[in-house]
């Protein structure tokens, strides 16, 4: 009984047992294939998880360096801004107030459009004097002549006109007188009853350096006091002094049109011979303006300012439009026009006696490196009732006059600023004068002079 549990216990139970556990091989082996799917698809997953993960990070990376980049940009860009906000008060800083000459050192001095203008101090008839360097951050006519050039002459007027319309909005208009008497010079001005700055350039220093060889000549400065313009020869129009102006003033200040006035009565003209004279204006009533200035436009081409009674001798019969322009204490102007016609008279032998040069003399003559002016001085007899001179100075070979000017004066004195004659033109100079008596201009008397070698003095 022993024996047989016992065989019970170590072999048919073992066996039992090994009969219970095992599974049919089918069942086996598609459990190994299921169990082999999942390892590669989790072998995938795992791939594209780390795939993924290796692209977040470097999303991650370029996120930061972008952010790093827009740090830096918005830094910079802060820092531009504070640029920019301080470039703009600089500029307004500026504009507020424009640079003065010494502050303006990026054009060197020079008498040529771009040029920084060359400084001076002259004194004028009073006696003061005026520096250019004290007139910095305005704008600036400076106007060369002398009173014996008619073309100087012809255009003071309308510099008259410039000065009263403008001054009052800034503009300095400077005249400078080259070389002549300041006697010479107060008679014109008292005559033309002109009451602009004029200065008196004795030496010629301040015309040598603005390199004026032509007069008239005229400078437009900017308030930073660089040349803006440069005109050689007169202006025939206020309009024409305003047209460069605009360089200077701006274009809305100089073309603003300038009040109008009411119309103004003009006496009478008086006409003997070719001699016109008009007494006076009157001003419709009820006004409380008065005249300060009266301007003449005689219709030959010359023009004038002139207190009444004012006289104007034509070199020709003929009808002529006389315009008159007066200047009210009000700031308005009133214009007049009154066509006259004049008719020529016997011509009388002329009463003029030439005096100075004489026949055949030598007068003074500049240097060929123009470091020397040219100066004539000429002189004829008083005639009685002369109203007006007129001269006329011509070179033998000359297609036009030298000099063709007139003068209330028996004598003028004549400068050309660094020049000379040229030795072929120094010979047989003729000079014409001629009177203006009762309206009639008498016959001209003419005298002849010669000129002498270059650099002879």
């Amino acid at each position: 009984m022993v024996k047989k549990s016992l065989f019970f216990v170590l072999v048919i139970l073992p066996l039992s047992l090994v009969a219970a556990s095992c599974v049919p091989q089918g069942a086996h082996d598609a459990a190994l294939t299921s169990l082999a799917a999942k390892e590669a698809e989790v072998a995938t997953l795992q791939e594209e998880l780390d795939r993924m993960k290796a692209e977040l990070a470097g999303a991650q990376t370029g996120l930061i360096e972008a952010e790093i980049n827009l740090a830096d940009s918005l830094s910079q860009a802060g820092l531009l801004q504070g640029q920019i906000s301080d470039l703009e008060d600089k500029l307004a800083d500026a504009q507020s107030q424009p640079p003065t000459l010494e502050q303006n050192t990026a054009a060197s001095e020079g008498s040529q459009i771009g040029d920084l203008s060359p400084a001076f101090q002259l004194k004028d008839l009073d006696g003061k004097t005026v520096s250019l360097r004290d007139l910095s951050g305005r704008p600036i006519l400076l106007n060369f002549w002398a009173s014996w050039c008619s073309p100087c002459r012809t255009e003071m007027p309308y510099l008259q006109q410039a000065y009263d319309k403008w001054q009052g909005q800034g503009l300095v208009l400077l005249t400078i007188d080259l070389r002549d008497p300041v006697s010479a010079v107060s008679q014109f001005v008292q005559e033309g009853n002109y009451s602009m700055p004029v200065l008196l350039d004795s030496s010629g220093e301040v015309g040598a350096k603005y390199a004026v060889t032509v007069i008239p000549t005229t400078f437009f400065i900017g308030r930073s006091g660089i040349i803006e313009d440069r005109r050689i020869g007169s202006f025939r129009s206020l309009e024409a002094i305003e047209s460069c102006l605009i360089k200077i003033m701006g274009q809305n200040e100089v073309t603003s049109p300038p009040p109008t006035g009411p119309q103004l009565s003009l006496s009478p003209p008086q006409i003997t011979g070719l001699m016109v004279t008009i007494n006076g204006i009157t001003l419709p009533a009820p006004t409380t303006a008065t005249v300060t200035r009266v301007h003449w436009e005689w219709g030959d081409g010359l023009s004038e300012d002139h207190w009444f009674p004012a006289s104007h001798g034509y070199d020709a019969g003929g009808t002529y439009t006389v315009k008159v322009t007066s200047y009210q204490s009000d700031g308005l102007s009133t214009v007049r026009s009154v066509n006259v016609q004049v008719e020529p008279g016997p011509q009388a032998s002329s009463p003029v006696s030439m005096i100075s040069p004489p026949p055949g003399a030598f007068l003074d003559n500049g240097r060929i490196d123009k470091s020397d002016d040219i100066v004539w001085d000429f002189d004829w007899s008083d005639v009685p009732g002369a109203t007006q001179y007129e001269l006329s100075v011509k070179g033998k070979n000359a297609i036009y006059a030298l000099l063709n000017t007139k003068t209330t004066a028996s004598y003028f004195h004549y400068v050309s600023p660094a020049s000379y004659i040229a030795e072929q033109n120094r010979f047989e100079w003729t000079w014409r004068v001629r009177a203006l008596v009762n309206g009639q201009w008498t016959d001209w008397a003419t005298g002849t002079f010669n000129v002498e070698p270059l650099n002879s003095d």
